[in-house]
């Protein structure tokens, strides 16, 4: 693991690089191959959600994090109507 670009250092997330060959499972979507890894859950401290994310797939990281020992802060994004900033809310 490394983290990410200094000018994201602000964000303190690093990053998982691993050959596709070590994946535990592959995934076809379309044309479109999914490779998936395993990793330990007590890395993941915090999951955002975009602000188009559909409700399916909030609900199915919602079940899924709630397993963890150490369940992470899942956050949804959203659009401001005023500012068009955009804002974070705990799902």
């Amino acid at each position: 693991m490394r983290p990410k670009a200094d000018v994201w250092a602000y964000e303190r997330e690093w990053r998982m690089f691993l050959p596709l060959s070590r994946a535990v499972e592959v995934k076809h979507i379309g044309a479109t191959l999914l490779h998936l890894f395993d990793f330990p859950a007590d890395c993941v401290s915090e999951v955002i959600l975009g602000a188009k994310c559909s409700s399916a797939i909030e609900a199915a990281l919602l079940s899924t994090v709630a397993v963890f020992q150490s369940t992470p802060v899942v956050y949804r994004c959203g659009i401001d109507d005023v500012d068009y900033k955009i804002i974070r809310k705990v799902a």
